[in-house]
């Protein structure tokens, strides 16, 4: 898949978000190191080369938004898109956009807690509220809205 390549304000500043059907299977402990894992691996790789992003796990789908340069975000995504431990990849969003939204973020992560419901924690918009008229903020709903739509 051709992602796009533009440049913002002379910057080259890409977001891209996706849905998977999850193929991690197992008992929920070798289900958890498995994300933990590729929370590892993204991390590590976002630094690299500049990528920011969230990432939501209900335990059957991720959905997950990556910001930085165009190129890189490309790559990743490539390297997403032939991951075995997901299928049915669907590209929800891929624009030029001026500003990142999880500039201090290098992968965060929502996921189901002990109740094993899914809900972003108390707190964890209260940084991005403050100064980016709520732009993460609705991302974040728009994100939550993907992972439940069937």
């Amino acid at each position: 898949m051709e992602l796009l390549s533009a440049e913002v304000g002379g910057r080259d500043l890409t977001q891209l978000m996706y849905r998977s059907r999850s193929l991690l299977r197992g008992p929920r402990a070798g289900i958890t190191a498995d994300v933990g894992k590729i929370l590892e691996t993204s991390r590590r790789k976002n630094r690299l080369y500049g990528v920011t992003g969230v990432l939501f796990f209900d335990g059957f789908h991720f959905v997950q938004t990556l910001e930085g340069p165009a190129k890189a975000i490309a790559t990743l995504y490539e390297q997403i898109s032939g991951d075995s431990r997901h299928e049915n990849i669907v590209l929800l969003n891929h624009a030029a956009v001026g500003g990142r939204c999880f500039a201090d973020w290098a992968m965060a992560f929502v996921g189901r807690g002990d109740d094993l419901a899914f809900r972003i924690p108390s707190g964890f918009l209260s940084e991005l509220v403050a100064g980016d008229d709520g732009v993460a903020g609705n991302l974040l709903e728009v994100m939550t809205f993907f992972l439940h739509e069937k």
